[in-house]
């Protein structure tokens, strides 16, 4: 079985240290240090681009919105903003039990499947996000959306197709990696059978953002150009298990 498949199976939960490299600290495996060992883009710099958050804190929401849409849409206040607005509608549905608790956003500030799906569904793509393997979806084929949402253990990250590949942008790694494309439709149905939540982006549009070119408000500066990797350089980096046997040496 390929190592990225293995790498899905394996998701262990925020805040839990492993030798994958996933934790709560700011860029995962590495630490602060992840984004310092890319190299920042050149403005107008051509060829093929990905945009991978790093994971800060328990911001796991927000990065998987990002890193699926390609682009920095999303702040942690915009979906804290959100699930204050829910918590609101859902106190006057609720008018007269005592809730002491956010059922949008935790203490740690991780957020609930419905602050993201409001945040998708009000963002100019207007995306709804459907949940496969519920009554009614099974026989959609979900690769025709080119991107997927996945949860675990309270764990947001999302996978995409960027010029026609496959990869996991989970936040807690350091880097993305590639998928096989011949390895997508049984990955999904493992990642089903072993509990993980898929959600799949239904845009009106058709399709989810362009993705793979830097885009046009695109500063260069240190700061902006830390969220974008050459996409050459993500094909041929090694395996996960082969990239952490390495860094555990």
């Amino acid at each position: 079985m390929p190592a990225n498949i293995m790498s899905f199976k394996d998701l262990k939960p925020e805040g839990v240290d492993g030798d994958d490299g996933q934790g709560g600290q700011e860029g995962g495996q590495g630490g602060g240090n992840a984004y310092s060992k890319r190299t920042t883009p050149k403005k107008g710099a051509s060829g093929g681009y990905i945009n991978h958050e790093l994971q800060e804190s328990r911001k796991c929401g927000q990065h998987c919105l990002n890193n699926l849409l390609q682009q920095r849409v999303f702040t942690e206040g915009h979906l804290a903003d959100i699930a204050a607005q829910l918590d609101k509608c859902e106190s006057m549905i609720t008018a007269g039990m005592k809730i002491t608790e956010s059922g949008n956003i935790d203490a740690t500030g991780n957020f609930s499947i419905e602050v993201l799906k409001r945040a998708l569904k009000d963002s100019e793509y207007k995306i709804d996000l459907i949940a496969w393997g519920a009554e009614g979806t099974t026989h959609i084929y979900p690769l025709q959306f080119k991107g997927i949402i996945v949860n675990k253990q309270e764990h947001w990250f999302s996978v995409r197709e960027i010029n026609g590949k496959w990869y996991n942008l989970n936040s807690t790694h350091e880097w993305p990696h590639l998928i096989p494309s011949e390895h997508m439709e049984p990955l999904l149905h493992q990642m089903r059978g072993d509990g993980f939540q898929i959600f799949l982006p239904c845009c009106p549009r058709g399709t989810l953002p362009l993705a793979g070119v830097l885009p046009p408000n695109y500063r260069g500066d240190i700061l902006d150009g830390r969220y974008w990797i050459k996409q050459s350089d993500v094909d041929n980096l090694p395996p996960p298990s082969e990239s952490n046997a390495n860094n555990n040496k």
